[in-house]
């Protein structure tokens, strides 16, 4: 399963790699459409781990773009033999810089910025621990706006995750490193 997701966002990332050339046009303008509004349909398809998560993103001008997440969700964990519930937010942002710009397909590399947070509760005991987290690390992307607003965001890249959990007999802190990868549908305005 891993291999075939694997070459599915090789050849995603090829054709936004190679898109521009392939589809540019002579001189297109710089797109209208200014404000995005997408979300991750895959943190919902998961069976252990559904969270809704959304991107509103703002152009400040034609290469630069700020953009805000925020996302809420559940989650089951299994740990030692117990089962246990837990409730996740995330909350963040990107800074994007599109170097390869028209008015449909956008590639563009940025620094990713989340806080997550998760309080975690024992399905059998009562048991109760709480996280935060805190991940950072730069992306490259592809972003596709139709005519009529539909839009394809896609990035890759790598994160440094640093945690901290506590219960009420332990604590513990950590750090990790992990990969971006965000594929979220949405509308342009």
């Amino acid at each position: 399963m891993k291999t075939k997701l694997l070459k599915v966002f090789t050849i995603i990332f090829l054709f936004a790699f190679f898109s521009n050339s392939l589809f540019a046009q002579e001189e297109e303008n710089y797109s209208e459409k200014t404000l995005s509004i997408t979300f991750s349909p895959f943190h919902l398809l998961n069976e252990k781990i559904k969270i809704f998560e959304a991107m509103i993103e703002k152009n400040i001008n034609q290469d630069i773009s700020v953009a805000l997440i925020g996302g809420a969700g559940t989650a089951e964990i299994e740990s030692d033999g117990d089962n246990y519930d837990a409730t996740v937010y995330e909350l963040g942002g990107q800074l994007k810089y599109y170097f390869k710009n028209n008015s449909k397909h956008k590639l563009n590399f940025g620094l990713e910025l989340l806080w997550l947070d998760i309080d975690v509760s024992s399905k059998t005991t009562s048991e109760t621990a709480t996280g935060t987290g805190l991940s950072v690390g730069p992306f490259f992307g592809y972003k596709y706006v139709a005519d009529g607003g539909f839009t394809f965001d896609f990035q890759l890249g790598y994160a440094k995750i640093v945690a901290h959990a506590e219960s009420e007999n332990d604590e513990e802190s950590a750090e990790t490193n992990a990969p971006i990868l965000n594929l979220n549908f949405g509308w342009s305005f």
